[in-house]
């Protein structure tokens, strides 16, 4: 005799536009590849249908209230799922990849979020940094919310390349920014870059320096051929 939970759990399909058509037919209880359709057409893809504001998605032919509120509510509910499943020390290198992942792994833009962690490397919170006088704005973070301990954390989202003098711009402002902490007294623990999906740590300033000379490098090819 079979157990309740032993249950078969349906297949779910890959693919965003058939994804999307899978948790319409659930939402709705009947087929909508039609409007699955208009959603990968209106915000390119799963990921963006998640991100997108209710007001957004209500702009969509045939999306209801019920629904729109259940795109807005899954995406920060995986991330709170995958946040609280970290250790509260998140100052190790592989916890400080889950976590950038978790935070921002299906953000649409190039960000700076800045990581403000007690003495035990504990999050306190993280703060989405302005495109000017950061490091007036993450001083003022570490101020206001007593940290002890600091992370800068650089998204580029898929399809975006930063530019040699983009890199080049914020290696100087987070070896500024480091200097200016230690005067403080609070530890730059690292600068953690999620690019394509992917993590790479940089807490030297000669680490900055080996990839803006790569950049630079591989700009100057690309102009010469």
């Amino acid at each position: 005799m079979a157990r309740k939970n032993d249950k078969k759990l349906p297949d779910v399909p890959s693919g965003d536009h058939n994804i999307l058509k899978f948790m319409l037919k659930t939402l709705y209880g009947r087929d909508r590849d039609d409007l699955a359709t208009r959603l990968v057409e209106r915000f390119g893809d799963a990921s963006g249908v998640f991100m997108a504001t209710h007001e957004e998605l209500m702009s969509v032919c045939g999306i209801t209230e019920r629904v729109a509120t259940f795109f807005n509510i899954m995406y920060p509910l995986k991330r709170r799922v995958a946040l609280d499943a970290l250790p509260k020390d998140i100052t190790d290198g592989r916890v400080l990849d889950g976590f950038a992942a978790a935070m921002l792994a299906s953000e649409p833009y190039a960000v700076e979020v800045a990581v403000y962690l007690d003495g035990d490397g504990a999050l306190i919170c993280a703060e989405r940094l302005p495109e000017t006088e950061r490091i007036r704005a993450a001083v003022a973070g570490v101020c206001r919310h007593d940290a002890q301990k600091f992370v800068w954390i650089s998204h580029t989202p898929y399809g975006v390349t930063r530019t040699a003098d983009e890199i080049a711009e914020l290696a100087r402002t987070i070896v500024k920014l480091k200097d200016l902490l230690g005067i403080f007294g609070v530890e730059f623990v690292e600068h953690v870059e999620l690019s394509d999906g992917k993590t790479s740590r940089r807490a030297s300033e000669s680490g900055f320096e080996r990839d803006i000379r790569g950049e630079r490098e591989n700009v100057e090819r690309s102009v010469g051929a």
